[in-house]
């Protein structure tokens, strides 16, 4: 009796890798929403939306309710962040490492740049525009490891 040489089942190794994604997307996805979402029903709390009633205006308006879901959604967001981590072989690690390193150093470049070119920029442009080069610096060293792992 002959047998076929090749194999169709996924080993482990690439039940792991769909299983990560798998996790990865429905992590992200759930951020999107509630990034998405959270603002739009705190905005119609706090202007007292019919769905909410007015009770619920001056409450959701108030500092602490804001307090509370911007610590709410921080901890979400450093929860997943974890989890990510946790999930992640030490490839993915390292690629993290490095991604957070290069925005460490773009922030580090531009923010005495954009001090030095302060009457250039306005001063409520000049923090998002070092953070954008940050996170900049970030994506280039990703792409190009990317590109030279794509390469090989």
């Amino acid at each position: 009796m002959m047998t076929n040489a090749i194999d169709d089942r996924p080993g482990p190794g690439e039940a792991r890798e769909r299983a990560y994604r798998r996790r990865r997307t429905a992590i992200f996805v759930a951020f999107m929403v509630a990034s998405g979402l959270a603002p739009v029903v705190l905005t119609y709390a706090a202007n007292g939306h019919p769905v909410f009633g007015e009770a619920t205006a001056a409450v959701a308006g108030s500092t602490g309710v804001r307090l509370a879901a911007g610590v709410a959604f921080t901890a979400a967001l450093l929860g997943g962040a974890w989890l990510n981590w946790r999930t992640a072989d030490e490839f993915r690690r390292e690629e993290f490492i490095h991604f957070w390193a290069a925005c460490g150093l773009g922030m580090l470049i531009s923010f005495p740049l954009l001090h030095i070119l302060g009457p250039i920029l306005p001063d409520d442009r000049r923090l998002p525009f070092a953070y954008a080069m940050g996170l900049g610096g970030g994506m280039v060293q990703y792409l190009l490891r990317l590109g030279r792992r794509l390469g090989r």
